[in-house]
């Protein structure tokens, strides 16, 4: 389904071009490529302006949190999944990063992608992910729908890495496996809060309150949004915007 924009394109020359890439007129492509050059963690965009409007959940908006949804109204929205993203969805610091784990950063050209379940609890229009990366997941349908090991390495959003949390342990109460440690009851490894007990299973170095971006690990208009703008099946994922 082609996405007809409300707002007036381009809305954001200075850092990005939406690619409008078919050569049947009948098939609707789209996404997003850099036009500038930023080191991993550096802020690519803020999510202040344009405004974004309260909505409710559907394949082209973002969660924002467990009970609310919005669209971006701008350029943005053609930002696709990828299961190796440039880029992170910060909600509650309403910006978007370069990936920080992105060896390189981000460079004039790249395709800017994100990881829709570091956003999305559970998504209006699932999709096959057919990015091609060697980390590719497959069926992308939120982070709810998907393992411990599915989303080891990850960033996510603290409100989601908190949910996911508590759905794993739900699901198990049981020992986790790590290092011979009993889960407690909040989830965590005995002796550990849950963000560091987190880190712990991925094979990470707690560190100290304070000390890490907020977002836990375990990746950034991810929205409800069901796969991506290449409809074709090639690039970053299936059926999302166009």
């Amino acid at each position: 389904m082609a996405l007809t924009p409300t707002w007036v394109q381009p809305s954001h020359p200075q850092i990005m071009q939406v690619v409008h890439d078919s050569p049947d007129p009948n098939e609707y492509r789209s996404y997003a490529v850099s036009s500038v050059a930023l080191p991993a963690g550096a802020v690519f965009a803020r999510l202040s302006a344009p405004p974004l409007a309260p909505a409710t959940k559907a394949y082209s908006s973002v969660q924002t949190s467990a009970a609310t949804h919005v669209e971006l109204n701008s350029d943005l929205v053609y930002i696709n999944h990828s299961c190796a993203p440039s880029l992170e969805f910060d909600v509650a610091a309403m910006e978007i990063r370069v990936a920080a784990d992105r060896a390189g950063g981000l460079a004039v050209g790249d395709e800017l992608t994100f990881f829709y379940p570091s956003t999305e609890w559970d998504m209006a229009q699932p999709f096959r992910c057919r990015c091609g990366e060697a980390a590719c997941k497959g069926w992308i349908a939120g982070a709810s729908r998907m393992d411990e090991d599915a989303l080891r390495g990850y960033w996510l959003n603290e409100w989601l890495a908190q949910a996911v949390r508590e759905k794993w342990r739900k699901e198990k109460r049981k020992v986790d496996a790590v290092n011979g440690a009993p889960l407690g009851d909040n989830g965590s490894l005995n002796g550990m809060t849950p963000d560091a007990s987190l880190a712990a299973r991925d094979g990470k170095t707690p560190q100290p309150a304070g000390a890490q971006r907020q977002g836990a690990s375990a990746r950034g208009l991810a929205g409800e949004m069901g796969g991506d703008t290449k409809s074709n099946g090639t690039g970053a994922g299936e059926g999302r915007r166009a």
